[in-house]
């Protein structure tokens, strides 16, 4: 599964700035993820670690400064605001984040099997928050709860 082909497909961006997504998601998955899921991802999936660079980078998106309000308001820049905030450097909105969460999470049940991504479930409140498995209704669930809807 080439991952930063399909988001640059889903959100018609150039490859570069979906490798500086994929780096993004993936990275704020690794922190969240308990130990032993972040050194599987780690192992079966090196290629993230080439996209950091990338994700560190940004891009040129005019919503940087919503998103890193959003990311202050949920408690330092963690959550699904948290990810909004880093992924709006790319011109990333919450509805496109919606569309490329799912992808990501399928890609690494393709990489770290079905039970380690069933565990990162439990363990990453905003993967479930953007694949409609939690807050309420997709890629904008985890923000509507920030602000009380």
């Amino acid at each position: 599964m080439d991952i930063v082909g399909e988001i640059a497909s889903k959100l018609g961006v150039p490859e570069e700035q979906a490798r500086g997504i994929a780096g993004t998601v993936l990275g704020a998955v690794r922190k969240e993820a308990p130990a032993d899921v972040a050194q599987e991802i780690d192992a079966k999936v090196p290629e993230a670690r080439e996209w950091e660079p990338a994700a560190q980078e940004g891009g040129g998106g005019g919503l940087g400064g919503l998103g890193g309000m959003l990311g202050g308001l949920a408690g330092g820049g963690g959550g699904a605001a948290g990810l909004l905030g880093q992924l709006s450097r790319f011109g990333v909105d919450a509805g496109s984040i919606g569309k490329i969460v799912p992808s990501i999470v399928q890609f690494l049940q393709s990489r770290i099997g079905a039970d380690k991504v069933e565990k990162l479930m439990s363990h990453v409140p905003f993967l479930k928050q953007f694949t409609g498995g939690g807050g309420g209704g997709g890629g904008l669930g985890g923000l509507g709860g920030l602000f009380g809807r």
